[in-house]
């Protein structure tokens, strides 16, 4: 196999399992929205001011420039310009966040398919398919001068070649489900994502039994990652199942950072 069909080293890294305060005194909590788009940003600034009853938090806005295929908008990246000014990073999430591609056989159509929706852009992208796509999101960012530092792939699914090209593309990180991944040479940190589903009755009450119990196992993490998306705010229980998670962080003292702030104090190899 040839050295460009490796698998970059972050693939390859067991993942690091580090103690409590390894990135803040007592434990780092991230708190990021998912899916930020014109079509979605009511309720993704909803998310924002409902975090704010408990605390100014900052947080990782996940940026889709071209979501399902429209075009953003002026108000939108007005309000961008806004969350800024107040603190919150953005960061790049897809082009598209649509998978353009079939997915053979049942596992990828499981995978692809039904737990997605259609929507792991960057699961099964050709290497130059991938790099085109974050140079497009790169210039896309830069055209409006906002500054960029990580890229987290839609549905947390990196392909081979994705992978390839992101670690080509002079980004600072990266997330899958699973681990936090800095690009700068540093072991992969294992931190799994506290994320809910909600697109039927049956996945929000499964999410608002298993996400507590996985945040209780995680209680001794060096990172908490609470992962929203727009819909999260429109479901009662879900909202006041996330808020409490919220809540219980900040009680034990968990310093909030903005993913790059955690891509900077991850310890070296």
């Amino acid at each position: 196999m040839s050295l460009a069909l490796d698998p970059p080293g972050f693939l390859s890294m067991a993942p690091a399992v580090l103690p409590l305060d390894a990135l803040a005194p007592r434990g780092a909590l991230a708190l990021v929205v998912h899916d930020v788009a014109p079509a979605t940003w009511e309720r993704c600034a909803a998310l924002l001011e409902a975090a704010r009853t408990l605390a100014p938090l900052p947080a990782t806005l996940l940026v889709v420039p071209r979501w399902h295929g429209e075009p953003s908008t002026r108000g939108f990246e007005s309000a961008m310009d806004e969350a800024l000014a107040q603190g919150h990073e953005l960061a790049l999430h897809g082009w598209s966040h649509l998978d353009p591609l079939p997915a053979p056989g049942p596992l990828q159509t499981l995978r692809r398919r039904f737990y997605t929706a259609g929507e792991g852009e960057f699961a099964a992208l050709a290497r130059a398919d991938a790099a085109r796509r974050l140079a497009l999101g790169r210039r896309w960012f830069a055209r409006r001068g906002w500054p960029l530092h990580g890229f987290v792939p839609p549905a947390w699914l990196l392909g081979r070649g994705s992978a390839q090209a992101l670690a080509e593309a002079g980004f600072e990180y990266s997330c899958t489900w699973d681990r936090f991944i800095g690009l700068h040479g540093q072991p992969p940190l294992r931190a799994w994502s506290l994320v809910f589903s909600t697109r039927a009755a049956w996945r929000r009450g499964v999410s608002r039994l298993w996400v507590p119990l996985l945040a209780r196992r995680l209680r001794q993490a060096p990172l908490l990652r609470l992962e929203l998306h727009p819909d999260d705010v429109v479901h009662p229980g879900v909202r006041r199942c996330w808020l409490e998670l919220l809540a219980r962080a900040l009680e034990q003292g968990r310093q909030p950072l903005l993913l790059r702030e955690v891509a900077q104090r991850l310890p070296q190899a």
